[in-house]
């Protein structure tokens, strides 16, 4: 075979992989100089697909046509200090849809620092991680203001107007958040993401009520607004981290052992009755709690 013919075999073979496959470029400022790893992600499982040396802080993956959407990881290594307290490396996981992906990131915060120049499932998802960020850290200041004000006795129906705008505060952000998720769902319904971002939703829990009054609401209607029978979704971490989750609500920093135990029993059973829609779905949770 002479050269000119063993360019064009070179050339269509090149352009068939190409074709039979989507790209992934990732740009990480600061990369140190090991392997960048590509993963997909399983409940709370990482799975390696490929690892690459980044060239100028530069990576570029091929992932089959044939793959399974769902949650990959990107693993950039780990920091100094990582690596002196064991700690785990730096990572961002994202979502793959079968689309080109273009993200632009730095070693030192790899979420934080994201620009998705490439993939509207991305720009989506990060888009609403981004708010979520921003409701739960007023969520929780809210949350400290109205526990504090049980505390003292002060919630009744004789409640000054610091306590009631407070509570009305926490109510209203509530409710908030709660259309924010059913907007970013309803107008990406096409999308991976929407899926993803509909497993967000969280029963309302009155600011009136104590705090151990919420847990309780949270505890009966957790499940409500959630659907636990899209097979799609045991390719990432949304179920396992929705049922860990649910589990902590039922651990009280008083129990005993035995009432752990007894409170995790229940629990279990409470998650097992509210996902039997689809049997891989339940198989699988079944498997995680088991684990």
């Amino acid at each position: 075979m002479n050269k000119v013919a063993l360019a064009v075999v070179l050339l269509l073979f090149t352009g068939s992989v190409l074709a039979q496959s989507f790209s992934l470029e990732v740009t990480v400022k600061n990369q140190p100089a090991n392997p960048i790893v590509l993963g997909r992600i399983k409940g709370d499982k990482f799975i390696p697909v490929d690892s690459l040396l980044a060239e100028k802080n530069q990576a570029r993956f091929r992932i089959p046509r044939n793959s399974t959407p769902g949650m990959y990881r990107l693993v950039f290594g780990k920091t100094l200090y990582a690596q002196i307290m064991n700690e785990p490396p730096q990572q961002l996981d994202f979502i793959f849809n079968n689309e080109d992906i273009i993200l632009e990131t730095s070693f030192d915060a790899p979420a934080d620092q994201l620009l998705v120049v490439l993939s509207e499932e991305n720009r989506v998802w990060f888009e609403f991680l981004e708010k979520e960020k921003e409701f739960q850290q007023k969520m929780k200041e809210l949350e400290m203001e109205v526990d504090y004000f049980h505390e003292k006795g002060m919630v009744g129906p004789n409640s000054g107007d610091e306590v009631k705008q407070s509570i009305s505060m926490y109510n209203k952000l509530q409710k908030e958040r709660e259309n924010y998720i059913a907007t970013m769902a309803g107008k990406n319904k096409n999308l991976l993401a929407a899926s993803w971002i509909k497993m967000y939703r969280e029963p309302f829990c009155d600011g009136n009520l104590s705090r151990r009054q919420r847990n309780e609401v949270y505890q009966q209607e957790y499940f409500n607004n959630m659907e636990f029978s899209d097979e799609i979704l045991i390719h990432s971490s949304i179920y396992s981290d929705k049922i860990f989750n649910y589990l902590t609500r039922f651990n009280q920093k008083d129990f005993t052992r035995q009432q752990r135990e007894d409170a995790y029993i229940k629990a279990v059973d409470i998650i097992l009755s509210q996902t039997s829609a689809n049997q891989k779905v339940y198989e699988f949770i079944l498997n995680y709690l088991v684990e």
